[in-house]
């Protein structure tokens, strides 16, 4: 889940973001497994709301980022506007520009403020990798729409006897740039190498970061900015800190890691 700010305009329209909310970063298919992006996006909007204690009514725009979009909720941030009850003036757009999503929207909010279109603003991100959409072949697509015209018994016999399970086998998710085939982080790998980073500086660089991340969570430094999420389908287990943050980690345990995109 990405950081969301609210931006207030003064005076002379000059943008300020008042406050931030996220929730926990955590793993994969863990904790958040059974939320969706709407479930998590919907529990920010509503924690970051009642942070700053700011009236709904003054709200004029929600915003929201995605990497992965959604074929459920193509529209997120006007979904949460609906899915938490708020005042119906408020606008609601989602937006995909790649790993630039979530800032993006903070570039629009500030551009919005600056030329007095709104004056208060949550803009912000999420992406739930636990939930991502599962897509099909073409023939099968196809399959389904023949059968859907089907309005007989013989044509619906007909649409079934071309039917072949070979073509449901469902496609993984990916997020391969569709002109050379390459993930980011395969891009990533090839900068890396015509740049001549090695393996070791960027070890070195994932344990200053973890080292970091580490002290900042003892120091409680996160401890603002988390929302607690309380987790479906039950709603009894909740989490309110980063799990991912690996505190014991060392350069030895790192270099013994696969590489992911190499």
């Amino acid at each position: 889940m990405k950081k969301y700010s609210s931006v207030r305009v003064q005076g002379d329209r000059t943008p300020v973001i008042v406050d931030g909310a996220r929730s926990a970063f955590v793993k994969s298919f863990g904790v958040f497994q059974s939320c969706d992006t709407l479930e998590l996006y919907s529990r920010v909007v509503d924690g970051l709301i009642r942070k700053t204690d700011l009236d709904p009514n003054e709200l004029d725009e929600l915003s929201c980022g995605v990497v992965i979009p959604q074929t459920k909720n193509t529209n997120i941030a006007r979904d949460a506007i609906i899915n938490l009850g708020l005042p119906p003036h408020i606008h609601g757009y989602t937006l995909n520009r790649a790993c630039t999503s979530s800032l993006h929207t903070v570039a629009d909010a500030v551009k919005s403020v600056s030329y007095g279109q709104h004056q208060v603003i949550l803009a912000g991100g999420v992406e739930c990798l636990s939930d991502v959409p599962i897509t099909y072949s073409n023939a099968a697509r196809k399959f389904l729409l023949n059968l859907s015209k089907a309005r007989t018994a013989s044509a619906k016999v007909k649409a079934v006897s071309k039917f072949s399970p070979k073509d449901w086998l469902p496609s993984p998710p990916s997020l391969s740039e569709p002109l050379t085939g390459f993930t980011m982080g395969e891009h990533a790998e090839m900068m890396a190498k015509i740049n001549n980073i090695s393996r070791e500086e960027q070890d070195q660089f994932a344990l200053k970061s973890h080292r970091n991340a580490a002290a900042a969570q003892s120091s409680q430094k996160f401890d603002d900015e988390i929302v607690t999420i309380w987790t479906p389908p039950r709603y009894k287990d909740h989490i309110e800190s980063d799990n991912m943050v690996r505190s014991d980690t060392s350069i030895e345990s790192l270099a013994k890691l696969r590489s992911v995109f190499d």
